[in-house]
């Protein structure tokens, strides 16, 4: 829609020149040309000038258009860039604090020969995964990997409810029940943030714009119901 009301300004400035050139022409240039003593030459060269300042002009708008989308769009994905990150700082704490329980539930559960052995391995390795990932996407994709295995031994807890007897685990279930909450609330706003910058990146020219600046698409991040 802003694209289209720029285009509209755009070519009612076009029109007023043209009109305004054309005026200009047929006025004291073309009365030149009525002297009656052979100056048809004389008038057709003022023509001609006047055709190459309307050309000229008509160039010097589409250019300066141009300049001021560039300027707009540039400002508008530095914009939304920065709004994500602000977004991720928020997620950011809570996906460390739920790496760093992460271990104690591995451990709480690891003497429990009653429970599955490879969901264990499966969380650790999902733990490890987060802490070698080396860009954002990376490690989002490492962070949902996190969240489907803790919401396979949440299903599995369910089965075994004795374990809440245990002081020490009963405190840690509740400690990651209520960063899950927290997750999924920051987690949506921070997929909202992810997909208008998007969105802004993707189409042509703005995707020429993103990647002269280093911008590209960002992960979302999976905000799930939280299990424990």
């Amino acid at each position: 829609l802003k694209f289209f009301r720029k285009y509209c300004i755009f070519h009612e400035a076009v029109y007023y020149l043209s009109s305004a050139f054309e005026n200009i022409s047929s006025g004291p240039l073309r009365k030149c040309s009525r002297g009656g003593i052979g100056q048809g030459g004389v008038s057709l060269e003022a023509g001609g000038f006047v055709s190459i300042i309307s050309l000229a002009v008509i160039s010097a708008v589409i250019i300066i258009m141009a300049l001021l989308w560039g300027i707009s769009a540039h400002n508008k994905i530095v914009k939304l860039s920065d709004t994500k990150d602000a977004a991720w700082s928020g997620v950011d704490v809570q996906l460390k604090r739920r790496l760093d329980l992460a271990p104690g539930l591995v451990e709480a559960l690891k003497g429990c020969a009653r429970h599955d052995c490879g969901i264990l391995q499966e969380l650790t390795g999902a733990c490890n995964a987060v802490s070698a990932a080396a860009t954002r996407n990376a490690r989002i994709e490492a962070e949902n990997a996190l969240t489907k295995t803790l919401g396979v031994l949440s299903a599995l807890l369910e089965e075994h409810p004795e374990l809440d007897a245990d002081v020490e685990f009963a405190k840690l279930k509740g400690e990651l029940s209520s960063l899950g909450n927290d997750l999924l609330l920051k987690g949506r706003y921070y997929n909202g943030t992810v997909s208008d910058f998007n969105a802004a990146i993707q189409p042509f020219p703005a995707a020429f714009i993103a990647r002269r600046l280093g911008y590209a698409e960002a992960a979302l991040l999976e905000a799930e119901e939280p299990g424990l």
